[in-house]
């Protein structure tokens, strides 16, 4: 019986497999066009399709919907949902800025908070390994090669990034958009993401959407996300394991 089932799971996948790269498959709703969107983001994100579909969705709500506010993304790496955004002004047309904060420099240190329940991951003994004093080989990509991939996919650099870490840059009210329309959070850490919160979540907009990506994966992230909403705490939609989406209520 168990060689039975063995062989039809073989056999499932086998017919499987090829479609599960096809996003026309995948992501049927998708349109031609956003779906190239996707191909061309794929090579500079960590984001799996899905996720990367949501975003565009996020995108597109805001937009019909007239909402006010710049997007966000806290932990750009190689620029991969720059990128997304980008393309997706140019397909409709918005003005909205579009803004990425990042060290530029690798991640930075994590606290006991940040462990990757499930995985063999030991945050502090990575970053110790990979810590050079400038720069920490994980996750790290130059601010030079992400202004490259940016005009090499989008035709143009007109993208705000703000290099150095969120503890520091955020204090300054000069590196803060007036509103915000999508929050997209992504640097995995509990102190960055917490402070995020405290300092980005206010200018959302009531409608707008928040996005934090390691929600289901960095213990630190989810922890931040609890603790700054406390029992206040929006519904959060799952878009795949790490993923979370929200959209802000009208009385936050």
């Amino acid at each position: 019986m168990r060689a039975y089932f063995s062989k039809k799971l073989i056999n499932v996948g086998t017919k499987l497999s090829p479609t599960l790269n096809d996003l026309a498959w995948l992501i049927p709703d998708a349109t031609a066009a956003e779906r190239r969107v996707i191909e061309i983001a794929s090579a500079y994100t960590s984001t799996n399709p899905p996720a990367q579909w949501a975003f565009i969705q996020a995108i597109k709500m805001v937009e019909r919907a007239g909402l006010e506010g710049d997007i966000v993304e806290c932990g750009v790496w190689k620029g991969g949902n720059l990128i997304i955004a980008g393309l997706m002004r140019q397909q409709l047309g918005f003005k909205r800025e579009i803004w990425g904060y990042d060290t530029f420099a690798g991640m930075t240190a994590p606290t006991e908070n940040d462990v990757k329940p499930g995985f063999a991951v030991d945050a502090s003994k990575k970053f110790a390994a990979l810590n050079s004093g400038a720069v920490t080989d994980w996750c790290f990509v130059p601010i030079e090669k992400v202004v490259e991939a940016y005009r090499s996919c989008v035709g143009d650099v007109a993208v705000k990034l703000v290099k150095g870490r969120v503890e520091d840059t955020l204090l300054d009210p000069a590196n803060l958009p007036e509103k915000i329309s999508i929050l997209r959070l992504d640097t995995d850490f509990y102190e960055s993401t917490k402070l995020e919160l405290e300092i980005l979540y206010p200018r959302l907009q009531p409608g707008g959407v928040m996005i934090i990506d390691d929600y289901g994966v960095w213990a630190g992230s989810r922890k931040a996300v609890d603790e700054y909403f406390g029992a206040d705490k929006p519904w959060l939609h799952y878009v795949n394991r790490g993923v979370r989406l929200a959209i802000k209520p009208q009385d936050h």
